[in-house]
Order: structure tokens, then C-alpha cells, then sequence
């Protein structure tokens, strides 16, 4: 008989996951605006801002699969689709030429060579 490995979590995980906002099941997706089953999704990824930022309340937003899917492919998502808060809180931690780089044409800037 086969067994499922139990997969064990560690006390820093539970933490994080308890102090995560949680994302209604069905909620309208912060990209494509579409209403459909939401997952928590980082406007700048997890990879690319290190400490404790990582899993900021503006660095959260609920997102559809299929474009949380397509950004971890690659496709960059619209600049203007982000709450000038979470605009604000992108250009504090990674500055404008992130901004640039990252996003499809944010409004306001120019091209960063």
C-alpha cells in the first residue's frame, strides 16, 4: 500500500499565513478585471525584493490564475491597473526604472536606456 508522505510546515510558514490578507474565493481579478477564482498574487515577485517586504499588504493582490500563470511566464502586467498607493509603494522599494522595465508602459514615464 502506498503512503502519502506527510508534508510538514514550518512555524515561520503558519505565521505567514496567518498574517496574510485573505483574498475572497471569488473576487474581480486585479489584472484582467475579470470575475473569477482568485489566489494571492505579489506585484513584485517574491524573488525580487528581499526581507521582510516580501509579503507587504501593498505587495498583495488577488489575481486569477491564468494571469498569475502568464506573469510567471513573463508577460508584463498594466502599470495602470495598480491603486496609486501600490504605485507609489513600487516606486519607493524599486524606483522607476524598475517601474519601467517591469510594467507595461506606466503612464508618466519615459523610456529608462
Amino acid at each position: 500500500m502506498k503512503r502519502t508522505p506527510i508534508r510538514r510546515v514550518s512555524l515561520k510558514q503558519r505565521q505567514r499565513a496567518a498574517e496574510a490578507p485573505k483574498v475572497p474565493k471569488f473576487a474581480r481579478c486585479c489584472w484582467c478585471l475579470a470575475r473569477a477564482a482568485t489566489e494571492m498574487d505579489h506585484v513584485i515577485p517574491r524573488s525580487l525584493l528581499p526581507g521582510e517586504n516580501r509579503d507587504h499588504k501593498l505587495n498583495l493582490l488577488p489575481s486569477c490564475h491564468r494571469c498569475n500563470v502568464g506573469r510567471a511566464s513573463g508577460e508584463k502586467p498594466l502599470w495602470g491597473r495598480l491603486d496609486p498607493k501600490r504605485q507609489e509603494w513600487v516606486l519607493q522599494q524599486k524606483g522607476p526604472w524598475f517601474a519601467c522595465r517591469y510594467f507595461l508602459t506606466p503612464v508618466g514615464f519615459e523610456s529608462v536606456d
